[in-house]
């Protein structure tokens, strides 16, 4: 009995052991059970024209395949930036891909302030609004920026459809109305440019 008991003891110690290597080489190939999920760095357009003495901004309905709860939600057009992408490069492609316009001009770009350290190429600059959602959806740090576009709208891609010009006073009543029909992320953008317009301090190209 004792050999027995001796014989099962070895055998519970081996297995700890085992198991214990197995938890560390899983570590250290990088799929532990705690593995850090990182927020995603987007940009932002918000294009405007006044036409006929009328503010208008460029909407999208947004048509993502793997999205479920969003697909449909009115929205700016807006996408992630690749890695060491400049984000002025990034706006003008995302622009481009969703709406078939070419961007002409950004308000914010000519104020750019690039450093070369070495290796390191570092730009700073200023977006409109910068916007980051704390829960639901992807984990997204947004950057939008004030646009002026020419070129003729391509009303459906592969990821919007709908893309139209919008007057503000129908946008700011839309949202009031039926807050559930845009994309969350813009939100703020939109009521920070309303309250601007309504101050004047929108730039008129």
């Amino acid at each position: 009995m004792k050999i027995i008991r001796l014989i099962d003891i070895t055998y519970k110690n081996v297995m700890f052991f085992i198991n214990l290597y197995n938890d560390v080489n899983k570590f250290t190939q990088g799929e532990n059970l705690l593995k850090e999920v990182f927020a995603i760095p987007a940009v932002g357009a918000l294009i405007y024209r006044i036409k006929d003495n009328k503010l208008n901004i460029l909407v999208q309905e947004r048509y993502k395949e793997n999205e479920i709860f969003e697909k449909g939600l009115l929205e700016l057009p807006a996408g992630k930036i690749r890695e060491y992408e400049d984000i002025f490069k990034a706006l003008k492609r995302e622009v481009e891909e969703e709406t078939g316009l070419t961007i002409i001009e950004i308000i914010g770009e000519n104020n750019i302030d690039t450093r070369e350290m070495g290796e390191y190429t570092v730009n700073s600059y200023v977006p409109f609004c910068c916007t980051q959602n704390l829960s639901g959806g992807y984990s997204i740090i947004l950057q939008t920026f004030l646009c002026k576009v020419e070129g003729k709208i391509i009303p459906n891609s592969n990821e919007t459809r709908n893309v139209r010009w919008m007057n503000i006073d129908d946008i700011y009543s839309s949202i009031n109305k039926n807050l559930e029909a845009w994309y969350p992320m813009h939100i703020n953008t939109l009521f920070k440019f309303i309250d601007y317009y309504q101050k004047g301090f929108i730039y008129e190209w």
